[in-house]
């Protein structure tokens, strides 16, 4: 069982990889559990709450934009030991926070951390293994699963046993701890050195090594090879990039307003308590996690590109028959968690695949968009319940699915004409 999770090279790095994910999973989780309260102690209105939620993605955006850099300039172990350190700021901040204000900025410092440590945890997949990055993206998300599946519980548990919305923040800073310490201990990979082989054994590479991303039809007259994107400048004039970029950011709106809204959507609009709101959630992150493992094992059968439209087509349905449909149809809501789980790892392997000579750089500016998402999603939906109702505002997340899956099915497109000569 070991073996098919765990790569042939750096197996000890990829697990501390995992444990780092699965935090991430929890503290994205908690936050959303504990909204409700937050939005009753502080007395905010539902664009307030949306603001206070975007201070963590904010700071994942700003970190974003330099991560990505530091990953191939700095190495991984120096980017996941800053991320670290400035994650334990957050955190702690988070346990002495008695106002809004300071809760904002240590929610805010936690997003820094949070980006930098994800990127780095991230970029080490392409060292893991040469072929089936695809999986190992999917295993490494699915710890991040499995965090956000537990987390839910353990938080409504904390809420009604002990009044405290604090106390599941002391585990998570006990976890950063153990990460930090074990991490010294570490051998991470030299990106440098892995580039520059890379991109020798890159040279003249023909159609037949080109990274499989399903049926891509190349007329016969043409020659196709893997274009060098050595520099940052080269990146940008792709407009492949772009289009993945929109893909990540329209589908993180999705998701984080999914889990930063479901138990406060549960509590306002279906008058369930604050444990069974996080009951929904934990429900869902376990379908997800479970959609994440099964990705892993035929997202490269099926190719990227289509398993995300797929995934996205059928997460709309069943989160719009969920969200409108009365009575026992919210439970739907669950069950959308199977299909959101796929998406966004294979978005990063679709990265990984289709820019092996800058995979660090193009993942941050992947997670910079996914940031971006994020920092809009809590808003937008925050402001639109205000106005029209938080079923209204929930639908936010029907949009994001349905243009994640028109970028995905168009990305293989724009990329193929890219790589023509």
């Amino acid at each position: 069982m070991l073996r098919l999770l765990l790569p042939p090279r750096y197996s000890k790095e990829f697990v501390m990889a995992m444990i780092a994910m699965l935090l991430f999973g929890a503290l994205d989780m908690i936050r959303g559990v504990v909204a409700p309260t937050l939005l009753h102690q502080f007395g905010l209105d539902f664009t307030a709450l949306g603001l206070l939620l975007s201070a963590s993605s904010s700071g994942y955006l700003i970190s974003s934009f330099v991560s990505g850099f530091l990953v191939d300039h700095w190495g991984l172990k120096a980017t996941l030991l800053v991320g670290n350190i400035l994650l334990l700021i957050g955190v702690g901040g988070t346990i002495f926070s008695n106002g809004y204000l300071l809760l904002t900025f240590s929610f805010l410092l936690s997003g820094l951390g949070n980006g930098t440590m994800e990127i780095a945890a991230n970029s080490i997949v392409p060292h893991v293994a040469n072929e089936s990055q695809s999986r190992y993206f999917n295993i490494l998300h699915a710890t991040y699963g499995i965090g956000a599946t537990f987390s839910p519980l353990i938080a409504g548990f904390s809420l009604v046993a002990w009044k405290s919305w604090k106390l599941p923040y002391f585990a998570v800073l006990v976890i950063l701890l153990l990460i930090l310490m074990f991490s010294l201990f570490l051998q991470y990979p030299n990106r440098a050195v892995e580039s520059r082989e890379k991109h020798e054994a890159n040279e003249g590479q023909s159609v037949a090594a080109l990274p499989a991303m399903g049926p891509v039809e190349v007329p016969e007259v043409y020659a196709v090879k893997v274009t060098p994107e050595s520099t940052v400048r080269e990146l940008a004039r792709r407009a492949s990039l772009y289009v993945l970029l929109t893909s990540i950011s329209v589908y993180v709106i999705a998701e984080v307003g999914f889990s930063n809204w479901l138990p406060t959507l549960m509590h306002v609009a279906r008058h369930l308590t604050t444990d069974a709101g996080a009951a929904y959630l934990t429900g869902f992150y376990f379908l997800y996690t479970i959609g994440r493992f099964a990705g892993s094992i035929f997202v490269h059968r099926v190719g990227s590109g289509r398993s995300v439209v797929i995934s996205a087509g059928i997460a709309f349905f069943v989160t719009g028959l969920g969200l409108f449909l009365p009575g026992n149809w919210s439970y739907l809501l669950i069950l959308a968690g199977l299909f959101f789980g796929i998406i966004f790892p294979t978005i990063s392997s679709m990265a990984a695949e289709n820019y092996p000579q800058r995979t660090g750089t193009v993942l941050g500016f992947l997670f910079a968009g996914a940031g971006f998402g994020a920092t809009l999603s809590s808003w937008i939906i925050g402001r639109a319940s205000d106005v029209w109702g938080i079923t209204v505002g929930f639908s936010v997340v029907l949009i994001g699915l349905v243009v994640t899956a028109l970028t995905a099915g168009l990305f293989p497109m724009v990329r193929a004409r890219e790589t023509r000569v």
